[in-house]
């Protein structure tokens, strides 16, 4: 046990001195007696499990209003929704709760909607609030997944979740995504 706590104390210090002082990982090795890639291996490490997290600020890129109506006039877009960053996990949350808003405001009574698949798609269905129904509007699955892996990603499935939220109609897809 004593050993496992050296070693992480030893990575700790090998973080500090690299992300607060600013050293090498040459003068590391030299100040704490290791060799120059296993200094490397201690800060890979200290990101794997958490100890080292690296955040990055982009506050410089503008703000969402700001790069949303760059959008609008470079593309000649009507509408332009700029999700907040972060994390893989926290970014697919993002794309889903500002998509979730949006849905609703889109989402007309008699259209045909295709719906496709995966997990920002799910992450988004799952956080849709719609308070009315749109008896005419059809939810249809672009193209086929029977087979996918996770049964909550597939096309039927989210198809099915977001009708429920709208309150409308849908069909079913049951042939594989890929043919060949």
């Amino acid at each position: 046990m004593k050993g496992l706590m050296a070693d992480r104390d030893t990575m700790i210090k090998v973080c500090k001195l690299y992300y607060l002082e600013d050293l090498t990982q040459s003068e590391i090795a030299k100040l704490v007696g290791i060799s120059r890639p296993q200094v490397s291996r201690l800060l890979t490490k200290a990101k794997n499990e958490g100890i080292v997290r690296i955040e990055i600020d982009s506050g410089s890129l503008g703000n969402s209003e700001e790069i949303s109506l760059e959008m609008k006039e470079r593309f000649g877009l009507k509408n332009v929704i700029v999700a907040d960053e972060g994390t893989e996990v926290g970014t697919i949350t993002s794309i889903a709760i500002s998509a979730a808003k949006f849905l609703p405001d889109y989402v007309k009574n008699g259209q045909l909607v295709g719906i496709s698949w995966g997990r920002t798609l799910y992450e988004t269905v799952e956080r849709v609030v719609f308070n009315g129904e749109l008896p005419n509007t059809t939810f249809i699955p672009l193209i086929g997944g029977v087979g996918q892996l996770r049964h909550e990603y597939q096309m039927n499935s989210i198809v099915e979740k977001i009708a429920n939220s709208f309150h409308s109609n849908r069909y079913y897809l049951f042939t594989p995504y890929d043919l060949v």
